[in-house]
């Protein structure tokens, strides 16, 4: 029987039994009937035209095959599917397969976002991919402008490799600030219940299921329990510690800036960083002509906008119902903020140490690129070292750019978002 034959006859059976319609695209067609053939992902990137080998192997395949797994009940995977396909399509009795049933009791995503449609950042997925899957990093944290699309990233990311863990537990931190409710339900989710009162007995005992199992922590909007708090320092405690003691698992986490506590970790080995900037005008224009914005104009609105996918979104929804789709309408005047993207704005600004907070604040109001000499002139109160920190810290979230170089020396700009913030806000 043909590859291409199994993969109707799978159809039909689909159809037939589950009430389902397998719906592939033309990538995944092709995956799949690659895999029946016994392929190997390098082979298939041979003779696919336009992919390479990190995004069929770490993004499209594994959101095939876990399509695959959610339709039938069964644990399909590239190695095993013609031989389960077959014994699908040959059997009366198809429940008495082997079920996935084993890791899906510990995959804990209660907390986590609806999964939604995901634009580009193949790069930044199959960067992460390697720090964990491949270098197994115990400390993952993704720094970025509010609204860059840090969760949307971690999201996807989870959806591609929470089969390599034993236990996947997503916590968003926005309902986690009391510490003692989160450390109990975190507990909860590894079926156990710890009679210590003392903080750091407990993240010990956490410790050692992180020892004993291969768990994947997701810890979302980290910012929030950033502070002076007694909790704050139980999390920092626990962000510590998972740095520097030995286990097999991975702590990922999202936030605003990155926490001081990481500088102290002493294994720097197996902690990673990536600062999420904007998308790149192709994955860009796929998010703009999805909510039907036309050229001409929509490369200018990309670049204005830094590829910022919330703000791209918001000011979309502006152009349609306001300039009837007309993107050059938006051009001809200055960046247009929402409400919503104004108030995320402000709650990032007002996160940072006042330093940064006052760098900022000065910078948009210039209305030239600044070298860092200058900007030591504004803060004769501040040493020239905690200054040259606040502007590195600025820029790995993305508040500040790096806009050209004069005679070696960089300039510095704030990103037009955060400028337009400031002047709105400050007029």
């Amino acid at each position: 029987m043909s590859d291409k034959k199994i993969i109707r006859q799978f159809r039909d059976w689909l159809k037939r039994e589950k009430r389902i319609d397998l719906n592939l695209d033309s990538l995944e067609e092709e995956i799949l009937e690659y895999s029946l053939q016994g392929l190997s992902y390098s082979m298939m990137s041979d003779r696919i035209m336009n992919y390479d080998l990190s995004y069929i192997s770490n993004i499209k395949a594994p959101k095939l095959f876990r399509k695959l797994r959610q339709f039938t009940g069964l644990d399909i995977n590239k190695k095993n599917c013609k031989l389960t396909i077959q014994k699908i399509l040959t059997s009366d009795q198809p429940q008495v397969f082997q079920k996935i049933t084993g890791n899906l009791s510990h995959i804990n995503l209660r907390e986590a976002p609806d999964f939604n449609d995901f634009y580009g950042r193949t790069i930044e997925l199959d960067k992460l991919h390697q720090w964990i899957i491949k270098q197994h990093s115990r400390l993952v944290g993704i720094f970025g402008l509010t609204g860059i699309g840090k969760t949307a990233l971690v999201r996807e990311l989870v959806e591609n490799i929470k089969d390599d863990f034993d236990y996947v537990i997503w916590k968003n931190m926005e309902f986690s600030s009391d510490w003692e409710q989160f450390i109990t339900h975190l507990e909860s989710c590894f079926g156990y219940h710890s009679s210590e009162i003392s903080p750091y007995p407990r993240i010990l005992n956490l410790i050692d299921y992180l020892k004993n199992h291969r768990c994947l922590l997701i810890f979302d909007q980290w910012e929030v329990v950033m502070g002076d708090t007694t909790s704050s320092e139980n999390y920092n405690k626990l962000l510590s510690q998972i740095g520097n003691l030995q286990h097999q698992s991975c702590l990922l986490f999202t936030g605003l800036q990155k926490p001081t506590i990481i500088d102290s970790i002493r294994n720097k080995n197996k902690i990673r960083q990536l600062s999420l900037s904007g998308l790149d005008n192709k994955d860009a224009r796929i998010l703009l002509e999805k909510l039907k914005l036309q050229d001409p104009g929509i490369d200018t609105l990309i670049r204005n906008y830094k590829g910022h996918p919330l703000a791209l979104i918001l000011v979309s929804e502006n152009i349609k119902s306001v300039h009837n789709g007309k993107i050059e309408k938006v051009l001809d005047s200055t960046l247009f903020l929402d409400d919503v993207l104004m108030d995320l704005l402000e709650n990032q600004i007002y996160s940072l140490p006042s330093l940064q907070q006052n760098i900022i604040k000065k910078l948009a109001t210039e209305k030239e690129p600044e070298t860092i000499f200058e900007i030591y002139q504004y803060f004769p109160d501040s040493s020239q070292a905690e200054i040259s920190a606040a502007i590195n810290n600025l820029w790995k979230v993305g508040v500040m750019e790096k806009d050209d170089m004069l005679e070696e020396i960089i300039l510095w700009v704030i990103n037009p978002l955060i400028q337009k913030y400031i002047r709105r806000r400050c007029r």
